[in-house]
């Protein structure tokens, strides 16, 4: 069976996709993973419509709790997804409740580009300067990947 066409109840399908991806190991690596769970959580508030008699950022954090539940049981979650994840509940909670929900959503969208940027791309590209500072012509370098 084509497990990408399994319908979970109540989990979005870009981390159904994502799911299927990390238990078919398609997506590897830290970063990469952190990535693809802030784009499938992209998605998600993209398409997200709150009910009657709800308020959108509760709805968005039990309807992200049932899917980060299911992509735990697909593969186990990296350091940086759950620290991704954290820090993009912490903006959940700071989100002003007057606001309409259209901007709720671009108020969360712009938060998870800014961890991108921030605490993703601008770390890597420390690393590498930093590295490249140390590394000079003749120098042996292990590389260990599992």
């Amino acid at each position: 069976m084509d497990n990408s066409l399994v319908v979970y109840k109540d989990v979005h399908p870009a981390f159904v996709k994502l799911g299927v991806q990390y238990m078919n190991k398609k997506v590897l690596g830290s970063n990469a993973r952190c990535l693809a769970v802030l784009n499938a959580l992209k998605h998600l508030i993209d398409d997200l419509q709150t009910p009657p008699k709800q308020e959108f950022c509760r709805y968005l954090e039990s309807v992200l709790q049932t899917c980060t539940t299911y992509l735990q049981g697909c593969r186990p979650f990296a350091v940086s997804m759950t620290n991704a994840l954290r820090h993009f509940k912490l903006q959940l909670t700071q989100i002003d409740t007057n606001l309409k929900d259209n901007e709720k959503k671009a108020k969360l969208q712009d938060a998870i580009d800014t961890y991108i940027n921030d605490d993703i791309k601008k770390a890597g590209d420390a690393i590498s300067m930093r590295v490249n500072e140390k590394i000079t012509n003749g120098d042996v370098i292990l590389i260990y990947g599992w």
